[in-house]
């Protein structure tokens, strides 16, 4: 979608001593998640979610021309306006897939049902819906999928983990392309929901943020426990003076 004035992305000046310049675009909806799919091809995720807003739910994929500091719509796949917008995306090169955060609808939830994980199929010119899936224990409206990733493409094999975090604490390491759970979910924190996940390069760890601590598990299902992975560490958020407070938000 062009700016509303219709003209290319507004360059942002750099501050003095630095080389880099920025530019932007109004995509005209709110985006919660992006990732790129290639240096220069980036794909947006958001919408209006169920609201009625009349903002739609979609996934944009955009050409960036870092010459001409324009911005090229190369497809914009709508999604159901009944359902929730995508609140997380992770992209995979290798395979072309897109897995997205996405909450069913009202009514599906009532029942019980959330397919909360959403699997798409990218080329050049086109996105496209394949599957859909569940990994959220709750069904509450509130809790979503916030946090999405794809471990490190091994040279060796065909296989990833997929890890999934959500608002309700709960962390998700899947065995991708199947999708089947590698060992039960991980109650992560009561006091707090996940704002991150992450691999090590060996994808041996995978690693898990809340607000008051980062904590890392092994991959490895033998010797997992009925609440999930063996532990590796964890680290607890730092502690400043008398009165200043600190909190996580991202780990890789």
């Amino acid at each position: 979608m062009p700016p509303a004035d219709g003209k290319p992305g507004d360059v942002i000046p750099s501050e003095p001593g630095q080389s880099t310049q920025h530019f932007k675009l109004d995509v005209q909806f709110p985006v919660y998640a992006l990732e790129f799919t290639a240096d220069k091809i980036v794909i947006l995720a958001g919408g209006g979610g169920s609201s009625r807003t009349g903002v739609k739910n979609r996934l944009s994929m955009y050409a960036i021309d870092t010459t001409t500091k324009q911005f090229t719509l190369i497809k914009e796949h709508e999604l159901s306006k009944e359902e929730d917008a995508p609140m997380s995306i992770a992209v995979n090169p290798a395979t072309k897939a897109i897995i997205a955060g996405i909450n069913s609808t009202e009514a599906k939830l009532k029942e019980g049902i959330n397919e909360n994980l959403r699997v798409f199929e990218y080329d050049d010119t086109s996105i496209k819906s394949i599957s859909s899936h569940s990994t959220l224990l709750s069904h509450s409206p509130d809790d979503y999928q916030k946090c999405t990733s794809f471990s490190r493409p091994s040279p060796t094999s065909t296989s990833q983990f997929l890890a999934i975090g959500s608002t309700n604490s709960q962390l998700s390491l899947l065995s991708y392309p199947s999708l089947k759970p590698i060992f039960p979910p991980i109650k992560y924190d009561e006091k707090d929901e996940i704002y991150d996940v992450d691999f090590n390069d060996e994808s041996s760890w995978v690693v898990g943020c809340s607000g008051l601590k980062v904590q890392v598990w092994s991959t490895e299902a033998n010797g997992a426990g009925e609440g999930g992975g063996r532990m590796v560490q964890v680290i607890e958020r730092p502690v400043g003076k008398k009165g200043v407070t600190c909190s996580f938000r991202a780990a890789k």
